[in-house]
């Protein structure tokens, strides 16, 4: 897959890259614009944000995903060893008797910035099986990128908009023993056998010969949110990526 070019990129053929050149006075800069689809089907989705907004809004559901999902579509975020308030796509009605106004997310106060993961939920009334989401925005251009890990569960992504493979992540490699990582596969609505960082054997009677995770092929794609559980008493660490491509 090639992540570095100045004109398109295209990553698993869902992600696409534009980059605009700009000149005045000899000064040139690059404002990449990139997307990602994500199929959101009727029941949940986990899903990452891999975009900042083109215009420095907060990253509010109306901004990120607008008008795309049905009316009664629910977003959910987690973080602090909790759950934040849900949001809704509702009709929004004025006056008496109520009139519809117009539609949009409600209480939308949830920040989907990236490497944040978060949930959509399409319900099972929606009329269509499944949904086009396209998230798009400003390509991040920071050379890194850091993303908390606590104790406990966390609803994270990579913060790139990028395919990548776990066991070369910075958070697979810091892992600690029993840490674990969870995937959900959308089109089963379950999730996929838990991944374990564990000690790795060999022989008879067994020998310790190292420490790995057991699908050393697993790939995180764009727009792919997963659980990360930190074994209690660890502490807390920073997930630190650096951007694998150039502007």
């Amino acid at each position: 897959m090639k992540r570095v070019l100045m004109i398109a990129l295209v990553a698993t053929g869902v992600c696409g890259l534009l980059a605009v050149a700009q000149a005045q006075d000899e000064v040139t800069s690059v404002n990449a614009v990139g997307y990602v689809k994500i199929v959101a089907t009727q029941g949940l989705t986990m899903v990452r944000e891999d975009f900042i907004t083109i215009d420095g809004a907060d990253a509010t559901p109306s901004v990120v995903i607008g008008d795309q999902l049905p009316l009664g579509s629910k977003i959910y975020t987690y973080s602090g060893g909790t759950y934040g308030v849900p949001e809704e796509y509702k009709e929004i009605t004025s006056g008496f008797p109520p009139v519809v106004s117009g539609t949009n997310w409600v209480p939308n106060t949830a920040t989907l910035d990236p490497g944040a993961g978060f949930w959509v939920s399409v319900p099972q009334a929606a009329a269509a099986a499944s949904y086009d989401l396209v998230l798009m925005g400003e390509v991040p251009n920071n050379p890194t990128s850091t993303v908390p890990i606590a104790e406990g569960l966390n609803l994270v992504g990579y913060a790139f908009p990028a395919d990548t493979k776990w066991v070369e992540t910075d958070l697979a490699q810091k892992a600690a023993l029993g840490d674990k990582i969870y995937i959900w596969d959308p089109a089963a609505q379950t999730y996929l056998p838990p991944q374990e960082y564990k000690e790795i054997t060999a022989g008879f009677p067994p020998v310790v010969v190292g420490e790995d995770w057991p699908d050393t092929n697993l790939v995180i794609t764009v727009g792919q949110g997963l659980w990360y559980k930190r074994g209690a008493g660890e502490g807390t660490l920073d997930w630190v990526e650096t951007r694998p491509y150039d502007l």
